[in-house]
């Protein structure tokens, strides 16, 4: 339950961390640039064992003048800090003796215990030095790049998502804001309710040769009561916010109209003539309908044979 801190005390082309295996300039899990000379790796697994293997590289003659580097003997510090968080805790920046600093591209993850599965979980993230990309809340695991639609750029399943990095839509260059919150949808209007019982994890998520100071908070919220919102509508637009229809759709079926003026209803007129009614299912209605015009064909045409054999009478002769 720990993230690595790996700091030097001079300048060289890079620093490759890989989790699990040595690593190589075509694989490892993070890369720091020429100058940054502190990087943090966390781990997906914050409850497993973790191994990383940590590689020096000073790059070639030529490289290094462009890198504005030298050769030089180094001291290297490693260290552990918790990833564990509690509701309610601040997480300082690292130059206050604190644990908010990510950096290479990498992801620092922080992992809170357990939360009730009728909390809200919100996560406050303020920058005190450079930038980061987003803001991530996931239950029950990290949030990884997988779970991020790079479509949309919403998060999906039972996480959510903050953009502190964003391209301007006409200008199309980075833009970037120093604070933002995540918090974790409670089915308010369309939304879906993301709420879980058991660990969430918080990850800062860093941009790539770039590194960042952080102050992050995390806590309970109850989400706004529901208000309902009135628009205009008129006899053009219908409108299904308008408090008439509302109402009606909220109140009990109306009762039945009233009989007309001066005429009985159809219970008291049965009362007064002494008729009783009587309902006739569908189909033994055409059934009926269908003999009675059968009869009627019958007979027609029994007359008109009859007709036809009925002897011919010659008038008499004289």
């Amino acid at each position: 339950d720990a993230t690595l801190l790996f700091e030097i005390d001079a300048s060289i082309s890079s620093v490759y961390v890989r989790y699990g295996l040595p690593p190589t300039k075509e694989v490892f899990t993070l890369q720091s640039p020429p100058h940054l000379r502190m990087l943090t790796a966390s781990p997906c697994d914050l409850l497993s064992p973790t191994t990383w293997h940590i590689a020096l590289h000073m790059a070639k003659p030529s490289e290094v003048e462009a890198q504005h580097v030298s050769p030089t003997r180094v001291a290297v510090l490693a260290k552990l800090n918790s990833a564990q968080l509690a509701l309610d805790e601040r997480v300082h920046p690292l130059d206050r003796d604190g644990r908010g600093y990510v950096c290479c591209g990498g992801t620092r993850f922080f992992r809170l215990p357990e939360v009730s599965e009728g909390e809200a979980l919100l996560a406050a993230l303020n920058l005190t030095s450079g930038v980061v990309q987003a803001l991530l809340l996931k239950w029950g695991s990290c949030p990884t790049d997988y779970d991020i639609d790079m479509t949309s750029g919403t998060c999906r399943g039972f996480c959510a998502i903050e953009w502190l990095t964003r391209r301007g839509g006409y200008s199309g260059e980075m833009y970037n804001t120093s604070f933002a919150s995540a918090a974790i949808p409670v089915g308010v209007g369309e939304q879906a309710d993301k709420r879980r019982r058991g660990p969430w994890y918080v990850g800062v998520k860093a941009l790539p040769e770039l590194a960042a100071q952080f102050e992050l908070t995390t806590s309970i919220y109850k989400p706004p009561a529901f208000k309902q919102v009135q628009t205009s509508c008129d006899r053009f637009k219908m409108c299904a916010q308008d408090p008439s229809r509302l109402a009606w759709a909220a109140a009990a079926p109306p009762p039945p109209p009233p009989p007309q003026p001066g005429s009985l209803s159809a219970e008291a007129q049965e009362r007064q003539d002494g008729i009783v009614s009587m309902v006739i299912p569908p189909f033994t209605f055409i059934v009926g309908v269908g003999a009675l015009i059968f009869g009627t064909l019958l007979i027609l045409r029994r007359r008109k044979r009859r007709q036809l054999l009925r002897p011919i009478r010659r008038p008499a002769t004289v």
